[in-house]
């Protein structure tokens, strides 16, 4: 990817910044939706913590049994906090997180941090060489002994000049041993059963995506969802019983030239709206979740299947029993993690 082919990307990314230090400020969002908290479904007993990520306003925590919702860890002003995923026993927490920039300009890129529950105490696992590199999306495998990661690389020239980005998912143990297992792929996701990887491959040229089912070693690709159907692609996911994918995805489908999507002419902080889609596996079927968009929905089940939580813009939802449930509002989009009740001690 040549340099001018990702300035666009790169203003984007501060554009990104500043909706995610002042985002609400900017956007007049209209409807009562907005103001009303539903709380958890009545009758659906859940359990376990919310951990989510607010960029410049820390990592904030929303616990399940008692509906408190609280900021968790706020690190010096101008770090910012963009990632989290919990371990599968909820013992620890992986962080993209990058500290205050140099002068106090803050690229948008982060470094891999695992710290303890409940006792924030951050540690290295892997940290950027150069500032435009960038340690995110952090994922575990469901025995807890190694992440998935994208690894965003910029690639420069004998004078030190940036050429291009190189951006690869990664295979890393808890000691910081790497394996590139895909190349020109993000945001990569495991089956409950470890078997399969989901994960977004990135056109080099055009920066589009698409979505791509796997072995989890990385073999036996194949696309599921063209670049060509929607204009973004974000947080997919397994189905607890692995049969069905969901992922969040902007712009109208285009490979249904009859499809009419509720609130398709509504305009958010990020350009096209927004809505969560669930596609099956078996016969590649695509149902859209959402009735009202959503701004850069973030994604994450229950430990036991029963509900996908829904971090946005406009808050924190849990989808549940054919609808979204509101559960509180956030200043931001973000990332998002459930942990299971072991890790719901302390404070």
């Amino acid at each position: 990817m040549r340099i001018a082919r990702w300035r666009g990307p790169l203003i984007a990314a501060t554009l990104l910044l500043i909706w995610l230090a002042f985002g609400q400020g900017l956007v007049n969002r209209v409807g009562l939706r907005l103001l009303q908290l539903d709380g958890p479904p009545p009758g659906l007993e859940l359990e376990g913590q919310l951990y989510y990520t607010q960029g410049f306003n820390g990592l904030w925590r929303h616990d399940l049994s008692t509906g408190v919702n609280q900021r968790w860890w706020l690190p010096e002003a101008g770090s910012l906090v963009s990632g989290v995923a919990a371990a599968p026993d909820g013992s620890q927490l992986a962080l993209a997180w990058a500290m205050p920039g140099t002068g106090g300009f803050q690229p948008g890129t982060t470094d891999l941090w695992l710290t303890s529950i409940p006792k924030i105490e951050p540690r290295p696992l892997l940290t950027r060489a150069d500032s435009l590199e960038s340690w995110r999306d952090p994922f575990w495998s469901p025995d807890g002994r190694w992440l998935l990661v994208t690894h965003q690389q910029t690639l420069r020239d004998a004078a030190g000049e940036a050429q291009s980005i190189r951006m690869t998912v990664e295979r890393v143990a808890l000691d910081g041993a790497r394996q590139v297992l895909l190349e020109a792929a993000e945001q990569a996701a495991l089956s409950a059963d470890g078997a399969q990887l989901t994960y977004l491959r990135v056109e080099p040229e055009s920066w589009s995506q698409s979505l791509m089912l796997a072995r989890s070693d990385g073999s036996d690709a194949r696309e599921l969802v063209p670049a060509t159907v929607f204009r973004t692609l974000a947080s997919p996911r397994f189905t607890p019983d692995g049969s069905a994918l969901v992922f969040s995805a902007s712009g109208t489908r285009q490979d249904q030239d009859a499809l009419v999507q509720q609130g398709a002419g509504v305009v958010l902080a990020h350009g096209d709206p927004w809505h969560i889609w669930q596609l099956t596996l078996a016969d590649g079927e695509l149902t859209r979740l959402t009735d009202v968009p959503l701004d850069g929905p973030a994604l994450a089940w229950s430990p036991g299947g029963e509900a996908l939580a829904v971090l946005a813009a406009e808050g924190l939802y849990l989808r549940a029993r054919e609808r979204m449930w509101r559960l509180a509002a956030v200043s931001a989009e973000g990332g998002l993690s459930w942990v299971p009740v072991l890790s719901a001690v302390g404070s």
